[in-house]
């Protein structure tokens, strides 16, 4: 079920939200519509513009189930975009993964393996490319925090609640 939600302020907001949170819809349509009714806004869940001025006839359309073809094109677009960064981002950490490992095991033949396909990776997604530093802070991260697990029994606990946390290593020694 779809339901829309008119009018993107802090009522409508919670509405969305509330209904979201519930599961009362597959799908939930956030719509803000300027005093004149001519023209509003289809918004996200979030409350960024999926599309800019949407004339009261497809708000009107929406409000009744359907999905206007603008609109709908523009809910694919930025679900595919989306989709297509949180690939790049699951790439990358598996190579930032993958590097650690060949390090970490002195794999000289997966590590030379490995960066090639860092190199790639870095020339086709710029804004997400692995550098130098990158490379070092994450393994810098993975050691500190292997060593952080074997001081606290194998478990990753954040280092700065471990004075609180403390009185729970001897739980399993106690009669």
């Amino acid at each position: 079920m779809k339901i829309t939600v008119i009018g993107a302020g802090n009522v409508g907001a919670t509405v969305a939200e509330v209904i979201a949170n519930k599961e009362l819809a597959n799908e939930v349509i956030l719509l803000d519509i300027k005093e004149n009714l001519s023209e509003g806004k289809a918004l996200t869940m979030k409350g960024d513009t999926l599309m800019e001025e949407v004339p009261a006839r497809l708000a009107l359309a929406q409000m009744l189930g359907f999905t206007p073809d603008k609109i709908a094109q523009a809910q694919k677009a930025n679900i595919e975009m989306k989709n297509a960064q949180q690939e790049i981002i699951a790439r990358h950490n598996d190579l930032l993964n993958a590097f650690f490992i060949a390090l970490d095991s002195g794999d000289t033949y997966m590590m030379d393996k490995v960066i090639a396909k860092i190199v790639h990776f870095s020339q086709t997604n710029p804004g997400k490319a692995i550098t130098p530093d990158a490379l070092t802070n994450s393994i810098k991260t993975r050691y500190e925090n292997r060593a952080l697990s074997n001081i606290t029994g194998g478990m990753g606990i954040d280092k700065r609640m471990i004075p609180q946390l403390e009185g729970w290593r001897n739980y399993a020694n106690e009669e």
